[in-house]
């Protein structure tokens, strides 16, 4: 491999359906997007319920880069763009929707039609989303390094101005879909707070219909993008007992005075730093960036999890796992009633690990088992570590200055090791770690921009935050105490 990889969107547990086609539609439906964009190849490696996707680290930055300037010339490309993508992903949630309604009468042949349909869909949807994802996880694009120059140019970064004033410019202009869940928590535990005495049986007992329809309604906040989904009745009852304890008008308040809150915030910021037009363009790019950003990917995880009801339909008609099922690639659907006894032994075999390749002249190949492991090997990217003693750097997402105990997070898996006030440090996080980083001092991420996952939801929560430090996971481990200085972007161990 001559190129220098880089790893993109790691550890979150996408099937082999899901990834196939993403990355697909990053390398070639893209391209009948931007027509500029050099991404030729893309791999994708799953082990152990976890993946990495990898892209030629030139090729990725080159094309963030060309699309950050074309959205610095003209913005109303970059948000026409953002628009479509997440206006594509309605109407795939809303087609999924209506088509699952009635599963057990639908045939065979036809829950294959409704695969089809959907796979076509989805794939145009994040071709047009490819957008989003390139200048939102790539921090030294030239869209965010303007927005820094402009900042740095009109005030002094050293006594914390940077940190107030990029987050005022910055934040995302509404809150997304997951605030609806929020609000419905918040409110299930005012009720809570006003009965003389409640308990864990007692929440369980007497709101179990009210917590039903929160998780009919909101469950899909937890999907894996693979096979399950991770919040139970257990789940909610526990954190309504949690946030009994904390300040609920405060918290709802939040919520609902967001839209007004951040646009006085922006328009403050506008007014201190006397920023032009162009300049003002430049920051309204990124807060719609991390808008549509995360409005069109909720959509599609609620999708996709509406979508698991046809799998798994079809896993049952074929005797299979439902987790299996997912390790079919949309190529494999037609003929899979014929084939099913063929293609089985090789899902097993994925399920321990795969690595899929897509490339622009080639298409695309699938590898599995010890011969994926040994091709991962070959290429995986090597990442040189900074001493553990010095002081490492990023970019401030949410400002603030905590001390706490480290926990490295970066799967569902990982989340009961987190207690309140610990530092959540990641590779990247994403909305099944949410339970995580609610309970968090701070949060710390190797990938990500400022319109990553990590920094939209530091900011809902008011906690310090830093994004792209590239190699936190790896300088500092369990149990190290750290102070996360989220003002300046600096991360230190102390002890």
């Amino acid at each position: 491999m001559k190129h220098k990889l880089t790893a993109i969107w790691p550890n979150r547990s996408y099937s082999l359906y899901v990834m196939s086609m993403v990355t697909e539609a990053t390398v070639k439906g893209f391209k009948k997007i931007f027509p500029k964009s050099s991404i030729n190849f893309g791999f994708n490696y799953y082990k152990n319920t976890e993946n990495t996707y990898l892209y030629s680290e030139s090729q990725f930055l080159n094309t963030a880069n060309a699309i950050a300037r074309q959205a610095l010339a003209n913005p109303d490309f970059l948000l026409k763009t953002l628009k479509i993508a997440y206006l594509k992903a309605l109407r795939l949630n809303k087609f999924i929707k209506i088509k699952t309604r009635v599963i057990a009468e639908i045939s065979d042949y036809q829950l294959l039609d409704i695969v089809k349909k959907f796979s076509n869909q989805f794939m145009k949807m994040y071709s047009y989303g490819t957008v989003a994802i390139l200048v939102g996880y790539s921090q030294d694009n030239v869209l965010y390094k303007q927005a820094e120059k402009i900042i740095k140019e009109k005030t002094l970064a050293g006594q914390g101005n940077f940190s107030r004033l990029y987050v005022a410019l910055t934040n995302q202009p509404r809150l997304n879909r997951n605030s609806d869940f929020d609000l419905a928590i918040i409110n299930l535990a005012k009720r809570m707070k006003k009965e003389p005495k409640y308990s864990f049986k007692s929440i369980r007992r007497n709101y179990s219909q009210e917590i039903k329809e929160i998780l009919d309604k909101h469950g899909w906040l937890s999907y894996d993008l693979c096979d399950s989904a991770g919040w139970d009745d257990n789940y909610l009852v526990n954190l309504i007992l949690e946030k009994t304890k904390q300040d609920l008008n405060r918290q709802k308040n939040n919520i609902i005075e967001y839209r007004n809150k951040t646009s006085r915030e922006f328009d403050k910021a506008v007014k201190e730093l006397n920023l032009n037009k162009k300049e003002i363009d430049t920051f309204k790019s990124i807060r719609n960036l991390a808008y549509y950003k995360w409005a069109r990917e909720y959509e599609f995880i609620e999708a996709l999890f509406n979508f698991k009801k046809i799998q798994d339909e079809l896993a049952r008609r074929l005797g299979i796992g439902t987790l299996e099922m997912k390790f079919l690639m949309v190529s494999e659907y037609p003929g899979l009633f014929e084939n099913i006894k063929k293609i089985k032994p090789e899902l097993f075999k994925r399920l321990s690990q795969c690595l899929f390749y897509y490339d622009f002249k080639d298409g695309s190949k699938v590898s599995s088992g010890q011969k994926a492991r040994a091709e991962w090997n070959r290429i995986k990217p090597k990442f040189k570590v900074q001493n553990t003693n010095t002081v490492l750097k990023g970019s401030p997402a949410y400002g603030g200055i905590v001390k706490g105990t480290v926990r490295i997070i970066n799967s569902v898996r990982h989340i009961s090791k987190l207690s309140p006030g610990d530092i959540l440090i990641a590779v990247a996080t994403n909305p099944a770690l949410l339970p995580a980083m609610k309970k968090a001092a701070a949060i710390v991420t190797n990938e990500g921009g400022i319109t990553s996952h990590a920094a939209i939801v530091s900011r809902e929560l008011q906690i310090p935050c830093i994004v792209g430090t590239k190699t936190a996971t790896k300088v500092f481990k369990d149990g190290d105490m750290v102070e996360v200085d989220a003002k300046h972007g600096l991360i230190k161990k102390i002890k």
